[in-house]
């Protein structure tokens, strides 16, 4: 208990200095956004299409007839509904969720038949990965079989797409490898000395529903995988000080990003005293990475710019309101916030774009 101590203490002092570690900018500044478009009512901005349209998610997001998805394309000013098809193979309907452009153009989506929910979401094995092509409006799936049990979170592929990442959990989240032939764990260890885990450990533990170790071995958390475009080297984040945690109080694990080459598989932290990570996302030339998170000991929640070659940080926007990011471009970033009412409801989603370049 005590060493688990000791190494939380370090990494507290790790997170205090972080910001001068780092060389942070100060916040956002306001002249580099131009408003896109102003939306009636709650969304999320998902993904920027290879069009430079946007998806976005409505109030619908979540429902199982795959006629209404909840997701629509923002064309100048103009949201369309993405109409998904249905199974025929699913007798009640067809839900998909966790949407994320593939290397192809493609959207991929987390599909699966909403026929019995006698189970937990995270118990069940019938989730499959597809892919939607946005103008023949088709489903095809992505690989053979089903992911791991699980609720899923993001995932990323190279640009070949023969292999993948996939980020399975909540506070127990964990990586595994996606293929064509189906996924299979990743022997990778995150970490040093003492303080390191291995992700297929941890991939054990997420995924087993039924006669479970009673005393596992401790992992951490790792979860938001990113490939680049036309690159190997995959970032993700993880955290080492949750090893010392159990249950909600893995909720304050301090975490680092973390880049690794595809075929060395030794990640390296690149980026340290990070809490609440919720995006990560290289630029299209591979230079920057896109992330939202706290950082510093003042935990300064928002969207930032990092570059792992100098280790510059930018601040390009507040969390507060936060309603999604994705890349433009190489220098431009779409970015979403809620105009809130009175009633403190989101009345309406505005949609802006910033200039890393002014």
């Amino acid at each position: 208990m005590t060493s688990k101590i000791a190494r939380l203490s370090v990494a507290v002092v790790m997170f205090a200095l972080a910001m001068v570690a780092q060389g942070c900018s100060s916040n956002a500044d306001q002249r580099n956004m131009s408003q896109i478009a102003a939306l009636d009512g709650e969304y999320f901005l998902m993904e920027v299409l290879p069009d430079g349209k946007l998806l976005v998610a409505g109030e619908e997001s979540d429902t199982s007839d795959a006629e209404r998805s909840g997701l629509y394309v923002l064309d100048n000013q103009q949201l369309d509904p993405l109409a998904l098809p249905k199974d025929a193979a699913c007798v009640t309907g067809t839900h998909y969720s966790r949407p994320g452009l593939l290397p192809d153009g493609r959207l991929g989506l987390v599909k699966f038949c909403v026929d019995s929910l006698s189970e937990p979401l995270a118990d069940r094995g019938d989730h499959t990965l597809v892919a939607f092509d946005l103008s023949q409006h088709t489903v095809m799936p992505v690989m053979d079989g089903f992911l791991y049990p699980g609720l899923q979170q993001s995932f990323t592929w190279n640009q070949d797409m023969s292999r993948g990442v996939m980020a399975v959990g909540t506070l127990d989240s964990t990586l595994y490898w996606l293929s064509p032939d189906g996924p299979e764990p990743m022997q990778v260890v995150v970490g040093e000395g003492e303080e390191k885990w291995s992700l297929a450990e941890a991939l054990k533990q997420t995924t087993c529903t039924r006669g479970c170790e009673s005393s596992p071995p401790p992992v951490g958390i790792a979860s938001t995988p990113s490939w680049p475009p036309n690159g190997t080297t995959i970032a993700f984040t993880a955290s080492t000080t949750a090893m010392a945690l159990q249950g909600l109080s893995r909720v304050n694990a301090i975490y680092s990003v973390y880049l690794m080459d595809e075929i060395e598989q030794k990640p390296r932290a690149v980026l340290n005293g990070l809490s609440q990570p919720r995006l990560l996302r290289w630029s299209p030339n591979g230079q920057q990475l896109l992330l939202d998170a706290c950082i510093g000991l003042l935990r300064r929640c928002g969207l930032w710019t990092f570059n792992p070659q100098d280790g510059s940080l930018k601040q390009i926007g507040s969390r507060e309101r936060y309603q999604g990011a994705g890349w433009l471009s190489e220098s431009k970033i779409a970015l979403a916030y809620c105009e809130e009412g009175v009633d403190n409801s989101c009345n309406q989603t505005l949609l802006y774009e910033y200039d890393l370049d002014e």
